[in-house]
Formats: C-alpha cells, structure tokens, sequence
C-alpha cells in the first residue's frame, strides 16, 4: 500500500501510535454519524495523553468545519493534529517529550527525513516502522 494517499497515512499513523504502546480508532468506520460534519480521520491514546488526528496529504487543507473542531478542542485542552505521519511522529516528539531516534523509530517512506530534533525534511533514507503492527481496533 502506498503511503501517498490517506488510507496510506492512516495505516502509518496507526503503526506509530501502536508501536508506542498506545491505541488510535479511525472514526470513519463508525459510520456517518449525525452533525459530524468537521470530525477528524482518528482519534488516539499514547501515554495517557489524548488527541484528534486529522490526515492530510498532498495539497489538501482544513475545511471551515474542520478548522472549527480544532479550535474549540485545542481550547479545550485536547490538541488536534493536522497532516501526515510525519507530522503526528514530530508532535509526539515535541508535546510528549517522546524519543523517536533511529533506535525507536525506522521510518517508512511517508516520515522519511524524521530527526529526532522535530525537524521533517522529506528526503532521506527508507524503511519500515518496526513493530507488531497488530492491535486489533476498529
């Protein structure tokens, strides 16, 4: 599966969240849920600290609905991260004060250029993020 598109990107931001011990549920496969209109892709666990993820890839930006959500989640205390894998691995880096150097993180061709100082280049070395990959959620 290729990592350019956003089923891609989901199935990367799963593996990251998973391969830190935490839990992620991509909400579109509840169903059309009523006034969910702005609703982020995922929402997820790591290390006790919760958070919405919305994916984008390419060129694609925040609607007005979903720029609406994140605002009043980021007031509330609960942040809402906006893009590729790459950046939810920065924003765990940066917000959690999580180690992801080589040693923890191999990074697969959509967090390519990831350092451990947050910094996303998007050129570099390839690879696959290690882990079990499994988890079983929704």
């Amino acid at each position: 599966m290729t990592t350019d598109t956003h089923k891609g990107q989901v199935a990367e931001i799963r593996r990251l969240v998973e391969l830190l011990g935490g839990r992620c549920w991509t909400l579109h496969q509840v169903g059309r849920l009523r006034g969910s209109a702005g609703l982020p892709d995922m929402c997820a666990v790591v290390r006790g600290r919760a958070f919405w993820i919305e994916v984008k890839v390419g060129r694609d930006k925040l609607r007005p609905a979903q720029a609406e959500f994140k605002a009043a989640w980021d007031a509330a205390g609960v942040p809402v991260v906006v893009g590729r894998a790459s950046d939810v691995a920065d924003w765990l880096e940066t917000a959690l004060g999580l180690p992801l150097g080589p040693r923890t993180l191999r990074p697969s061709p959509a967090m390519r250029g990831f350092t451990p100082s947050g910094a996303c280049a998007r050129s570099g070395d390839s690879g696959a993020i290690s882990g079990n990959g499994g988890g079983g959620n929704a």
